[in-house]
């Protein structure tokens, strides 16, 4: 932009900074605000495409109720509380980002019955009581240290609690021995992650709270989770089916925890796959903002689609 300024000759310098440095300065200045006001020109696109733009960059953590290592000792701050008035029942819902990222989902529920939501989760921590989970020593103190954090705030009475999560998968390289080893034995881990569950379930239990325990979803494989977006702006052919198998190993687990387990599980995997091939998008808007996480978006509109076909889970007796 400058250059057209360099053919002009004048020896004065107020005429060289005015022309070669203030006038391009305030020019691309004003290019730039232009485009922030206008959140990058979102006028060029329809209205289907900025839903698409809006949908991937919400973020269920928004309220920043997922938890850090070096925060782990935080206790359940006020932002992530969702009081109901009259409050009729308590949920509250633990697990990692895989939790986190159902809090819009568990919420729209919740506020349908006037129930009170509470978040406590942690970033890459699983909420099994007595399981030395994560991906190093540092990881898997700090995440059972935290566990033992959550027993306490249990004693607050809730009345549902929700374990949700990335469930581990055959191969987890998460799960680590008592003698601090890490485990590479998949029959052994599983006994290991079994007892931690039927444990948690049980202390839950006995507070008199109900346990629901939420399926993982598939997540976008190999497929770019903005692949629906880049379809409709670039009218091209693309995939947008994942091909995810369905984690068969965990579901060993429930299989073969005590007969007198007291829990409910919800599947939400049914709402998109059929067999290994699932979608990652609801009507051309992205359900996920990365390749296993959803956007608040997408997360909001699976509760809706669950809802309109199964109803509402927190009736369960």
């Amino acid at each position: 932009i400058e250059q057209p300024f360099r053919m002009v000759k004048s020896k004065r310098l107020f005429h060289t900074v005015l022309t070669m440095y203030l006038m391009p300065t305030a020019i691309i200045t004003a290019f730039c605000l232009i485009g922030l006001y206008t959140n990058g020109f979102a006028f060029r696109f329809n209205d289907k495409i900025n839903a698409m733009d809006a949908a991937l960059k919400s973020d269920p953590n928004k309220s920043k109720c997922l938890g850090r290592y070096q925060d782990f000792e935080q206790p359940l701050s006020d932002q992530c509380k969702a009081p109901a008035t009259p409050e009729l029942a308590k949920v509250l819902l633990l697990g990692d980002s895989h939790a986190n990222h159902l809090s819009p989902f568990l919420k729209y529920m919740a506020k349908e019955k006037n129930y009170s939501f509470d978040e406590y989760t942690l970033n890459a921590c699983l909420a099994l009581f007595d399981l030395n989970y994560g991906g190093n020593e540092y990881q898997f103190t700090h995440c059972r240290k935290r566990n033992d954090l959550v027993k306490a705030l249990l004693k607050n009475r809730y009345d549902y609690v929700i374990l949700a999560g990335s469930w581990p998968a055959i191969g987890n390289q998460f799960i680590f021995s008592e003698s601090r080893k890490k485990m590479t034995d998949n029959v052994e881990m599983a006994q290991l992650v079994g007892n931690a569950l039927s444990h948690t379930i049980k202390y839950i239990t006995a507070l008199g709270a109900k346990v629901i325990l939420v399926e993982d979803l598939p997540g976008t494989g190999h497929v770019i989770f903005s692949c629906s977006i880049k379809q409709a702006l670039f009218n091209k052919p693309e995939n947008c089916i994942a091909q995810v198998p369905k984690n068969i190993w965990f579901d060993q687990i429930l299989a073969n925890l005590p007969p007198n387990s007291q829990y409910s599980k919800i599947g939400l995997r049914g709402l998109l796959c059929r067999q290994n091939l699932c979608q990652i998008d609801i009507d051309g808007i992205p359900l996920y903002r990365d390749s296993s996480h959803l956007n608040n978006t997408g997360s909001e509109m699976l509760a809706k689609k669950y809802q309109q076909q199964f109803g509402n889970f927190f009736t369960i007796p």
